[in-house]
């Protein structure tokens, strides 16, 4: 018999529970609806989570998502600060493929699960289980540093093709963190990283990572690196 660790059994049993849900209240899923957004749990789930130190919006988030029927990949980039640009460090994802199977429709649950400091976790359901760790090597071994993240936290129509900010981190060994404006990214991923003037404090941060999905269209991208 295999032997799982502690977090991989929570977010499986999580992942079981959010279904079986859906299943029980109708309000809480709604197929026909499209996007991605936050799963909504309630404060007896988070109190739950917190007890197998996941913390909803603070280490770990859970997004649901129903792609228009067109798409037919979801493709996750992690991008880190390099010159003050973003450049990408690790891209992934799944497709259904142009036949379709198992499942007709790119619909299902992204979890995302921090449980070390240098660590992230991306799992994807959608009829299966696909995981994909990342590991953020810049910092590992380092202590005391200050951090910040933020999510998405509102429901987002999707677009196939066009990039979505689900996530940002940020690490500082120097003191205060420069945190970008979350909310100026979901309109427009800009290429030079930037800070309010009145938030900047002339201190680099050490590590800053954006996360990104997209929805595309098998037909219209061909390359891509991707898991299936």
């Amino acid at each position: 018999m295999k032997k799982y660790s502690i977090p991989i059994c929570v977010v499986i049993l999580i992942i079981s529970m959010c279904f079986c849900a859906f299943s029980q209240t109708p309000t809480t899923y709604q197929p026909i609806r499209e996007g991605i957004w936050p799963y909504e749990f309630t404060e007896k789930d988070k109190s739950l989570l917190r007890d197998f130190g996941l913390n909803v919006g603070s280490n770990a988030m859970m997004y649901q998502f129903n792609a228009p029927k067109e798409a037919t990949e979801l493709l996750v980039r992690v991008y880190q600060v390099e010159n003050n640009r973003w450049q990408v460090r690790d891209k992934f994802g799944i497709s259904i493929g142009e036949e379709r199977e198992p499942v007709d429709r790119l619909s299902g649950i992204l979890s995302i699960h921090r449980p070390d400091q240098h660590k992230m976790i991306f799992r994807i359901h959608n009829a299966g289980l696909a995981e994909f760790p990342v590991t953020l090597k810049e910092i590992e071994g380092l202590e005391g540093l200050s951090w910040g993240n933020d999510f998405l936290d509102k429901s987002w129509q999707i677009q196939t093709g066009r990039e979505i900010p689900i996530m940002m981190l940020h690490f500082n060994d120097a003191g205060r963190l420069t945190v970008p404006n979350f909310d100026r990214y979901l309109k427009e991923i800009p290429e030079t990283v930037y800070h309010d003037e009145d938030s900047y404090t002339g201190n680099k941060n050490l590590l800053d990572i954006l996360v990104t999905v997209t929805f595309n269209e098998t037909d219209q991208y061909d390359n891509i690196e991707i898991e299936v």
